[in-house]
């Protein structure tokens, strides 16, 4: 097998964590102001993703899934791994 191949199998083995996340700041841009467009704040973001419950292999991949479901960039978070 390809030294890729093992990698890839190796990462599929990995059992996935459970955090809780108690705070997270997002980077909001709300530098544009335009009366018209309803811009949302990072408080208002972070009210979706308090007391959420996310699965991911270890923090890198908790902020990836979080940034790729909020279109938002994380300035900072804080979370509870949950032990089963």
């Amino acid at each position: 097998m390809f030294a890729d191949t093992l990698i890839q199998l190796r990462k599929l083995s990995i059992r996935k964590m459970q955090f809780r996340i108690t705070k997270i700041e997002f980077d909001v841009d709300d530098s544009i102001y335009d009366p018209s467009v309803d811009v949302i704040t990072s408080e208002e973001l972070a009210e979706n993703y308090v007391g959420e419950i996310w699965e991911a292999n270890d923090e890198d991949d908790l902020i990836e899934e979080i940034t790729n479901d909020s279109a938002h960039c994380i300035n900072s978070i804080d979370y509870r791994i949950i032990q089963k």
